[in-house]
């Protein structure tokens, strides 16, 4: 059997190679905290962003839309890194903070008409985008609500045909998580809220009917006792 040969050589080899994993590492390190922090950064301003564009009665598309492009110098940074060192970023609170993102954008390009600021020109991960929509469609159903709180049906028959757009341009598709994570089920959300949603026009319509057939008859009644 043949005795080993531990010589300084094979020792330094073993060093260097040690040391500069650990430099790396270290690097690599430092960028992922930053990535991190970026991120929740992120995640933070595009959830207020949301909240307000949704909320009923805010109207100040100027405020949005800066807030908006302050969020996404955060986000522009976060794509650097993707670039560099993309198995960082691609998923976790990395992803999470990129969906939120589009998701605040396109529902800003949705009532302001906006440029949206998450594309694919802009070298967003295609999951992100996919995703960010998909969620934008819970917040449609939110204020489509509100529109029909306030007997607007037609701002919510809008919000539900575009609804509706989406999901028959998605539909025939399936992704595994691995590639779009969590993509089947916000797919079946969609359908549902479609669905909640009909109901809740057809009935507001329905109520509509009514409603004008009673002053209908109130006019009439009014008019035949002058």
């Amino acid at each position: 059997m043949m005795k080993p040969r531990i010589t300084d050589d094979i020792k330094k080899d073993f060093r260097r190679t040690i040391e500069e994993i650990i430099r790396r590492l270290n690097r690599r390190d430092l960028r992922r905290e930053e990535i991190i922090r970026r991120s929740r950064e992120i995640i933070r301003c595009s959830g207020r962003l949301t909240a307000q564009i949704v909320s009923e009665g805010y109207s100040d598309a100027n405020d949005i839309l800066n807030r908006l492009r302050e969020c996404e110098k955060n986000v522009i940074e976060l794509l650097n890194y993707y670039e560099e060192d993309p198995d960082l970023v691609r998923g976790g609170v990395s992803l999470q903070a990129f969906i939120e993102f589009c998701e605040a954008s396109y529902l800003a390009h949705i009532l302001y008409g906006s440029e949206s600021l998450c594309n694919l020109n802009k070298k967003m991960p295609e999951e992100a985008i996919i995703l960010g929509i998909l969620d934008a469609t819970g917040e449609l159903k939110r204020m489509a609500i509100n529109a029909l709180g306030r007997f607007d049906i037609d701002d919510a028959e809008d919000m539900l045909n575009l609804m509706r757009e989406i999901y028959n341009i998605l539909s025939g598709t399936d992704y595994p998580d691995p590639l779009v994570p969590g993509y089947k089920h916000k797919i079946d959300v969609l359908r549902r809220n479609i669905e909640d949603l009909e109901a809740l026009l057809s009935d507001m319509k329905t109520r509509k009917r009514i409603i004008d057939l009673f002053y209908e008859k109130s006019d009439l009644d009014n008019f035949s006792n002058t």
